[in-house]
């Protein structure tokens, strides 16, 4: 018992240092998406966003990668093997380094057939394209690298640190807007060269800081061809995840891009953006909790890991819901003041990668419990098949039907395949009883849905658009979700635990 209370303190004290950094981070985000929308023009931010998408690859890519490493040093920690631990470090920094260097020389090779026969850019703007794909390219290739070291920071639960690197990284972005705007020559180009110095500078920050700081991130050369082969087959199917999705979603971007232009590439940045903003609330707590679950697998104690995950599951979707709901249905209105130019299509975008979230975020906890059990090929080959097909589809879609909406509405369609596909997948391996995951998250999560939407009409249809409506729609969500959850939603034993918690509060004050 004593030990589930340390647990619980930790990841409690880790998410509420990776909400600081979403909060802090996301403001910036979106400040600075405004004012470089405005400064680059619709044109330009749209060439930035299908040529140096390779950007927001670089997040997925990263993400995936690093939770691959992450298993591994958990495995190691929750042993206490430090000597284990480093071998799984040099052996990573080994695998990750070639995949970096292979990264470059193929995207180097692919660059003029990309920017001059692939994508419809105009003319004047493709030498500057150009500049972007290759600073886009050696930015991938040190993220790549820093892998091994940011997987280090997680595994050891230092979230603060986690936070302050990414804070660092926010804050220099928005100093970025500032040079921009004094700069009177090529500023696409000044801006992919800005992005890739801080991405380096956040490079040397993670590797000195884990050299000093964990006495298992030494380097002293190492390999086990036993370990290369468990590693490789790991990072492959994970590979082949993280290339299935960044062909689905950067594919659809050139698609976008070849069948009505740059305009809609904006909208769709802008969308995803929003997305992202919104994913982080629940990422947080799932970054959390990551790294007790593989430990609790790595002391085979699967009822507890299982319980950790369902319960993780169900309040990032709930507070998926309170965000939601207010955003959908404010969405004109946040657009307008947000942007000064609302390219077509955002609000659309918006809607239907919101609703996606909910899926993503249960993906996302099932996989993690089936990266700790390291059998990827149901959920990475397999499942992410599924998202692959979104590209072909939308594809074939576009030739019958030409509007960008039906592309977004097939990724969301393959998005609950793989979903259902995942669920399947972690039952068999981890034995997640269907039935329990039905009573605690499925149907909490719709009766919270349905119970929002319903009380959200009232303002949607009796309100003009403007700032009180924005207010008494997130007022009303918050006040009746926090009610529902607490009163309808919760067991005992949590509504046991948060009196205790609150009354422990008051006392201390």
């Amino acid at each position: 018992m004593a030990c589930n209370e340390v647990n619980n303190r930790r990841i409690t004290k880790n998410t509420a240092f990776l909400y600081m950094r979403m909060l802090f981070t996301m403001l910036i985000s979106f400040f600075t998406s405004r004012v470089i929308l405005e400064v680059l023009g619709v044109e330009d931010f749209g060439i930035y966003n299908v040529v140096g998408g390779i950007t927001t690859i670089i997040v997925f890519f990263t993400g995936c990668l690093t939770n691959v490493s992450q298993r591994y040093y958990n495995l190691g920690l929750g042993q206490n093997d430090i000597k284990r631990t480093n071998q799984y470090f040099n052996q990573f920094l080994l695998i990750f380094s070639v995949l970096a260097l292979l990264v470059f020389v193929v995207g180097e090779g692919l660059a003029s057939w990309i920017i001059d026969d692939l994508l419809f850019i105009p003319e004047t703007r493709k030498e500057a394209a150009a500049w972007v794909f290759r600073f886009s390219l050696v930015a991938l290739s040190l993220s790549l690298l820093q892998i091994p070291y940011l997987s280090a920071v997680i595994a050891h639960e230092k979230m603060d640190i986690f936070a302050y690197i990414s804070l660092f990284e926010s804050i220099s972005r928005l100093g970025i807007l500032y040079v921009i705007q004094a700069f009177h020559g090529d500023k696409l180009i000044l801006y992919g060269g800005l992005y890739l110095s801080i991405s380096f500078l956040s490079f040397l920050i993670y590797v000195i800081y884990g050299h000093v700081k964990f006495e298992e991130c030494f380097y002293k050369f190492y390999f086990s061809k036993p370990l290369a082969k468990e590693m490789s087959r790991f990072v492959g199917y994970n590979m082949y995840g993280c290339f299935a999705f960044s062909m689905c979603q950067q594919g659809v971007n050139v698609l976008f891009n070849v069948f009505f232009g740059p305009s809609v590439n904006a909208a769709r940045a802008l969308s995803m953006q929003v997305y992202q903003g919104v994913y982080r609330f629940s990422d947080n707590i799932l970054t959390a909790v990551r790294p007790p679950i593989i430990k609790l697998y790595s002391q085979n104690d699967r009822p507890r890991m299982v319980s950790l995950a369902i319960s993780a599951t169900r309040y990032c979707l709930f507070v998926n819901a309170l965000l939601v709901i207010p955003i959908i249905v404010n969405v004109d209105f946040i657009l307008q003041v947000w942007l000064r130019q609302v390219p077509e299509y955002t609000a659309f975008f918006i809607i239907v990668v919101l609703v996606e979230s909910n899926f993503n975020i249960a993906n996302q906890m099932l996989t993690i419990l089936v990266n700790a059990t390291g059998n990827l090929k149901r959920n990475q080959f397999y499942g992410r098949t599924f998202t692959l097909l979104a590209l072909p589809l939308s594809y074939q879609a576009l030739l019958w039907i030409k509007t960008p909406i039906v592309p977004m509405l097939i990724i969301l369609v393959t998005t609950i395949l793989y979903w259902m596909n995942n669920l399947r997948d972690t039952h068999m391996q981890v034995r997640l009883n269907y039935m329990e995951y039905f009573k605690k998250i499925i149907m909490p999560t719709v009766i919270l849905y349905v119970s929002l939407c319903l009380l959200s009409y009232i303002p949607y249809a009796l309100m003009d658009d403007g700032w009180m409506k924005l207010v008494v729609t997130v007022s009303l969500n918050l006040v009746a979700g926090l009610i529902i959850i607490y009163q309808i939603l919760m067991n005992n034993m949590e509504r046991e635990i948060i009196r205790n918690k609150i009354v422990s509060k008051l006392k201390k004050s």
